[in-house]
């Protein structure tokens, strides 16, 4: 038995050089003549630069320590991983940009597609948007017009510009309905701190606590000063006059009187002016509690005034959000036409298409010399196989005849 070694195969491959050579270079005339008559696609390239940080209403707010009010207010969070340059990369494959494009171009038409939907996968099959490390959105658009691609990139950017702006001003208009209803709901609260501190110092005849408890202070501190006084005086007119005496009598009810102050003016009964102010007098021991209390009515009222100016400034901020036409989209290098084709590429066609030929040579006489080989070595083999050919030769053409046959009847 003949045993078919390498050297065999390398025999046969060098006795069939000549139609491995012609099977190559034929393959490979023909795959770049094919690509001579394919259309030419073009690419155009567009550059969009990250978003800056806007002064928007919830950085404002949150500036103020009003975070909480940006949130309920209907601006959204991105996810952790999540940048705005992968939003606008998604804008940009959306239905709504998708479909402004294709209204403005008539690509259902150009494109000889039969839905919109087929259009929008024809476009996303032509459309890639890739984000860098640095924000930077790399936009780029395939068409068989070069004009035309260029044209349908720089589209895609204004269309999701315009989508942009739009929800931006939503956003805004949101915002400040929201922003109004919390400014009318704050005026109700400074209303109702205000009557509350009010009624708080009509009855307690309270202006400034700590004013009027100095005052009051300062004023028992001075009529016991003077009752001190009038009691030194009384001791020496005693001891040389009788208790009768005139002056005693005085002096006596000088001092009573003065008590009798005193104690009006620790109750709070009654009220002490000087040459410059009238003070109300505030009782000793309701001091601490009124000027807590005070205390807590005016942090209110502060604190409603407080969130009323904030939110004042923010309505006037989202008036001007509502109302801008400012781009929202910065484009670094808008699409230009190309200048050469992007395919079909000839010269890779071309050494593809022939080393496909190479491959596809080698392996049929590979196989045939086996089929040889076997012939050799193993009759039986050999029949067996030549037997399985034949009848499936015979089944394929008998097959082909009949198809002809019934065609041409």
């Amino acid at each position: 038995m003949t045993r078919f070694t390498l050297w065999d195969y390398v025999r046969a491959v060098v006795n069939r050089r000549r139609l491995i050579f012609l099977n190559v270079i034929g393959v490979m005339i023909i795959s770049i003549s094919v690509s001579w008559m394919m259309p030419k696609w073009y690419k155009a390239r567009a550059l969009i630069l990250p978003p800056e940080e806007q002064g928007n209403l919830a950085g404002l707010i949150g500036n103020t320590g009003l975070a909480g009010i940006a949130a309920t207010a209907g601006s959204f969070a991105l996810p952790v991983l999540a940048s705005e340059s992968d939003v606008m990369a998604t804008m940009l494959k959306s239905r709504t940009v998708l479909d402004a494009v294709i209204d403005s171009f008539d690509l259902t038409k150009v494109y000889e597609a039969t839905t919109r939907e087929s259009t929008r996968l024809r476009m996303l099959y032509n459309l890639n948007v890739d984000v860098g490390s640095d924000g930077v959105i790399k936009l780029e658009y395939m068409d068989k017009d070069s004009i035309r691609c260029a044209a349908i990139a720089n589209a895609l950017i204004k269309s999701m510009d315009w989508v942009r702006s739009e929800l931006s001003v939503q956003r805004a208009r949101e915002t400040r309905m929201f922003v109004q209803q919390k400014l009318a709901e704050t005026e109700e609260d400074i209303a109702k701190a205000e009557d509350s501190l009010t009624a708080f110092q009509r009855k307690y005849k309270i202006i400034a606590p700590e004013v009027q408890a100095t005052a009051t202070i300062q004023a028992a501190a001075n009529l016991r000063a003077e009752m001190i006084l009038k009691e030194i005086e009384l001791d020496a007119l005693r001891a040389t006059h009788s208790e009768n005496h005139p002056n005693v009598i005085l002096i006596e009810n000088a001092i009573a009187k003065i008590s009798e102050k005193i104690t009006e003016l620790e109750s709070g009964l009654v009220g002490l002016s000087d040459s410059s102010a009238q003070y109300l007098s505030i009782p000793f021991s309701n001091v601490p509690d009124l000027t807590l209390k005070y205390g807590q009515l005016v942090r209110n009222l502060k604190i409603h005034e407080t969130v009323f100016q904030v939110l004042t400034q923010q309505l006037e901020q989202a008036k001007i959000q509502e109302t801008r036409e400012t781009p929202t989209v910065s484009v670094l290098d808008w699409a230009v036409p190309p200048a050469y084709k992007f395919k079909p590429k000839k010269a890779r066609i071309g050494l593809t298409a022939g080393f496909l030929a190479l491959i596809a040579t080698l392996l049929w006489i590979f196989l045939k010399e086996l089929w040889l080989s076997q012939r050799l070595a193993n009759n039986d083999a050999y029949r067996n196989l030549l037997s399985i050919s034949n009848t499936l030769k015979r089944d394929f053409f008998g097959f082909r005849g009949r198809k002809v046959r019934e065609d041409d009847d």
